[in-house]
């Protein structure tokens, strides 16, 4: 197996890494195109994309592409990179709101009282309020990244064939540099990053995230029906949240226009609803196998 190969395999592993695959397409958010979903399998086999751009975007770079969409998804000059996290960041910001919290995007650290010259133009993706998650319910200023193992020219990045989640590991460690303020500042706002992998693998502090506010979510419901209430929001969650990242990874390195990577919401279902989801989608064994999430 060659090391580029081994990096993507790693790259798939891990708890609701392929979540995507498992959801049922009940609405435009759990569902893909069928030449996304072809090229979603062709990335993740490391073969041929069939559809692509032939340079660049970015207009200091214009490089020619390769086929497999690996200088895409990591070069910063193209705008893709950024772009590709806008519906991560709306679909994240929903499942706060479902879970009870009051969310305020594009977040300027200035006004957050931590200190920070009013000059200072510093945002993150959203802010939320009023959540039982956290060191004492503070508001927490929520950051989303979305990193690739692969290098512009498709070679793994160091330790990425050796250790699962090296990159978001990374990814996160540069967060606390960027905001500063806000990650010193404990007991009075909680800095979150929410980071993936472009293959599909999600860090810890997601895991963790998305089953608290499950389980807070879940004492909404009578107390017989919370285990397939916290079971069916989960479940709810995790599909969405899996299928924005993998439809707007792979629109990002193939498509010309760019509407997809724009924010978009899912409906909210109801109790019912959501214990229906629990009893269709949620497989305790499944979510643990190393390749399916």
């Amino acid at each position: 197996m060659r090391r580029d190969q081994l990096a993507m395999l790693m790259s798939q592993g891990g708890r609701f890494a392929a979540k995507f695959l498992q959801t049922i397409p009940k609405s435009w958010q759990t569902s893909f195109p069928n030449d996304h979903m072809q090229n979603l399998l062709r990335r993740r086999l490391r073969l041929a994309l069939t559809l692509g751009l032939p340079k660049c975007v970015g207009k200091h770079c214009r490089q020619q592409l390769d086929s497999k969409g690996d200088h895409l998804a990591s070069c910063m000059k193209s705008g893709r990179v950024k772009l590709r996290a806008n519906p991560m960041e709306a679909m994240w910001a929903q499942v706060c709101e479902e879970a009870g919290g009051r969310v305020v995007p594009n977040s300027q650290l200035s006004n957050l009282r931590l200190g920070v010259d009013p000059s200072d133009t510093r945002r993150v993706e959203f802010c939320v309020h009023g959540l039982r998650y956290g060191h004492g319910g503070v508001p927490l200023l929520c950051d989303c990244t979305q990193v690739s193992v692969l290098s512009q020219k498709g070679e793994p990045h160091p330790r990425t064939t050796t250790v699962p989640g090296i990159a978001i590991e990374r990814a996160e460690e540069r967060k606390p540099k960027t905001y500063r303020e806000a990650a010193q500042a404990r007991g009075i706002v909680q800095l979150v990053t929410l980071a993936c992998e472009t293959g599909g693998r999600w860090s810890l502090t997601c895991v963790e995230f998305v089953q608290s506010l499950a389980k807070q979510k879940a004492k909404e419901a009578p107390p017989v029906m919370r285990r397939s209430a916290e079971l069916g929001w989960t479940s709810r969650w995790w599909s969405l949240l899996s299928c924005a990242a993998q439809r707007s990874f792979i629109a990002s390195i193939t498509d010309v226009d760019t509407h997809v990577l724009q924010k978009s919401r899912a409906p909210q279902p109801s109790l019912e609803e959501g214990c229906d989801g629990a009893r269709l989608e949620v497989s305790p064994d499944v979510s643990r196998l190393p390749l399916r999430g």
